[in-house]
């Protein structure tokens, strides 16, 4: 099923909830929500997972946060763990996750469950949640644009794209997932911001000596940022 139709059902349910508290069907819906609101991530983790398992990293570390805050909400004692244990988790996810074997970029993957989009355009504005997106960009003059991934995984292929004489920015945010750039070999790169919990790993050959300049601002919460050629 579908990370979208998924969503929508679940957006239903709540709906209805709601509605039949309203209407007395049932009692104190709200205060069940606020219980039992983080099966939602549970669900929408394990339906990713179900999608996605020759590469599953992502997808359990979802479907673990939940659980997790699941346990928070109906064990009292055990909300003062949430934080350090799902920190502990994040970090130990990135850490191996980057230790890992590359193979190949997940662009050229074969058999994997992502969405596909190509582009030429100079900008790119691209949003991921719960899912997977490949897109490739093939710009005469590649400008930049916003890379927002929460709970998923996001490839973006620059590698037949052309970077503008007067270089790009690129704003990169990503909450519990991964982010993979390619980027050809004679783009000079320069990264900036912030990480809590995550990573950020430059492997690119990092061009310099008058060439354009790609400048990454990225925003990382237990979550990964790879670039390479």
């Amino acid at each position: 099923m579908s990370g979208r139709v998924l969503l929508g059902l679940l957006l239903i349910v709540v709906g209805a909830g709601y509605l039949l508290d309203t209407l007395g069907v049932i009692a104190d819906f709200p205060a069940a929500l606020r219980v039992w609101w983080p099966l939602i991530i549970v669900v929408l983790g394990l339906n990713w997972l179900a999608k996605n398992v020759r590469h599953p990293w992502w997808p359990l570390l979802v479907t673990v946060i939940g659980v997790l805050l699941l346990l928070s909400r109906l064990l009292p004692d055990f909300a003062r763990y949430f934080w350090p244990i799902a920190g502990a988790a994040a970090l130990v996810a990135v850490g191996v996750r980057l230790l890992l074997p590359r193979g190949r970029p997940a662009a050229t993957r074969r058999g994997a469950a992502a969405a596909r989009k190509e582009s030429g355009e100079a900008s790119v504005r691209y949003a991921v949640t719960f899912g997977a997106l490949e897109a490739r960009n093939t710009a005469a003059a590649f400008r930049g644009g916003d890379l927002d991934v929460g709970f998923g995984a996001l490839t973006l292929d620059l590698r037949d794209a052309t970077l503008a004489p007067e270089g790009a920015v690129l704003n990169v945010r990503a909450l519990f997932g991964g982010v993979e750039i390619l980027l050809p070999c004679d783009w000079a790169i320069a990264v900036h911001g912030h990480t809590t919990l995550g990573a950020v790993e430059n492997s690119t050959a990092n061009a310099t000596s008058g060439a354009p300049m790609l400048t990454i601002n990225a925003a990382v919460t237990m979550a990964a940022i790879e670039l390479k050629n």
